[in-house]
Parts: C-alpha cells; sequence; structure tokens
C-alpha cells in the first residue's frame, strides 16, 4: 500500500492484480505496470504517473487519473467513471460509449464517434470536438475547437466553443448558456428561447436571441 493506495506492478500475480481490479473501493496505482496486463472489465479506479498511458485491452474501468501522461489510449474501451488526463496532448478512446468527466484539457482533439453520455467535458485545448452521438452531457469546455458537431445533444450545462465558425447542435433543448462568440453559422433551432447565447456574428445577442438556424 502507498497511503490509500494500492501499488501493483509487474511483480503482482496474476490472481492478486484481478482481486484488487475487481474491486470498485480501490484506486490501484498502476505507474510500474504494463497495462497490457489489466483485465479487460476493471472495478477500481486506476492511477498512473506515467508520461504515457496505454491500456490497449481494457473495456471498462473505474476513475482513470493519469495527471504526467502525454498520451491517454485506450482503444477498447467502453465505460468508465471520470477519466483525468490534463496534460495529454494525444487523446485517444476512439470507441467510449459512456464516462464521467472527461479533463483532457491539453489534448489536440477529441473525436469520441460512440460517446452516448459523459459528465462535465474539457477540452480547453482541442481545436476538433466531435461528438456526432452524444445525448447528455455536463458542461463542454472547447474553448479552442474550429467546429463543434454534437448533432444527437440534447442536454449540457453550459457549452463554451467561443472559436468555433460553425455551431451544429439541432436537437439541443436545454443548457444554462452558451459561447460561440465567433460562429458565422449557428444551429440550435428546438433551444428555450430564453437561453443566453453569444454568437454575435450569426445573429445572436445576450440575453436573449433567435434560436432558429441562421
Amino acid at each position: 500500500m502507498n497511503n490509500w493506495r494500492i501499488v501493483v506492478d509487474n511483480s503482482t500475480d496474476e490472481e492478486t492484480l484481478e482481486a484488487h481490479a475487481a474491486n470498485p473501493e480501490a484506486e490501484l496505482d498502476v505507474t510500474a505496470l504494463d497495462l497490457d496486463r489489466l483485465p479487460a472489465n476493471v472495478r477500481a479506479s486506476l492511477y498512473s504517473r506515467a508520461e504515457v498511458f496505454d491500456a490497449p485491452k481494457l473495456r471498462s474501468s473505474g476513475n482513470i487519473h493519469a495527471p504526467r501522461a502525454a498520451r491517454l489510449s485506450a482503444p477498447e474501451l467502453r465505460k468508465s467513471g471520470d477519466i483525468i488526463a490534463c496534460r495529454a496532448e494525444i487523446f485517444k478512446v476512439p470507441r467510449l460509449l459512456a464516462a464521467g468527466n472527461i479533463f483532457a484539457a491539453g489534448a489536440a482533439s477529441l473525436i469520441a464517434p460512440e460517446l452516448c453520455i459523459a459528465g462535465d467535458v474539457n477540452v480547453f485545448s482541442a481545436t476538433v470536438c466531435d461528438l456526432p452521438v452524444l445525448h447528455i452531457s455536463g458542461y463542454i469546455h472547447a474553448r479552442f475547437a474550429a467546429t463543434f458537431n454534437a448533432p444527437r445533444l440534447r442536454k449540457a450545462r453550459f457549452i463554451n466553443a467561443a472559436t468555433v465558425t460553425i455551431f451544429n447542435a439541432p436537437e439541443l433543448r436545454s443548457t444554462g448558456y452558451i459561447n460561440a462568440s465567433s460562429a458565422e453559422s449557428f444551429s440550435a433551432p428546438r433551444l428555450d428561447p430564453s437561453t443566453y447565447i453569444f454568437a454575435p456574428d450569426a445573429g445572436f445577442y445576450p440575453p436573449h436571441g433567435p434560436t432558429q438556424s441562421v
């Protein structure tokens, strides 16, 4: 044990590793573990100080916290708790269906073609934010995205996409506010007319603005 974390590494035998991984109350320090050894389905939370977090077989997990990782790759991951990898410039979770909060502020892009449900999504540095089947999220912070594509999004706490030129969320019904201050095209026709929208180049000014496509 390391404080409240259970340290596992390549000397940990398979039976012990599987037992710890199946415990939803545990947090495993996997810094020195070859992540290819992880079971496909992990109920514990995972913590790593390594500069690369590469879990090629992982399909489900509790929280994933990789604060120093420059690369996070989990190509088979379908479901997870929070994913925190704020320094990761490479962030690859292409098969993710559902997650808690996603904090990947340093990621160059977030392309999640199968993500349906998420908590807060912070991809502050991403120039691409493509969430084609996302239905529900907390806030979405995509400050430097060139385009914002979420055609099935229905509910979000708020959306900050200040540099997008195209904002496309035609099914969006509920959000606290939208900052799309550089958008030349804005589509969210189902929003409540009282929603705070800032997209002046597309004809939307706070506190209230039109919600038809422009």
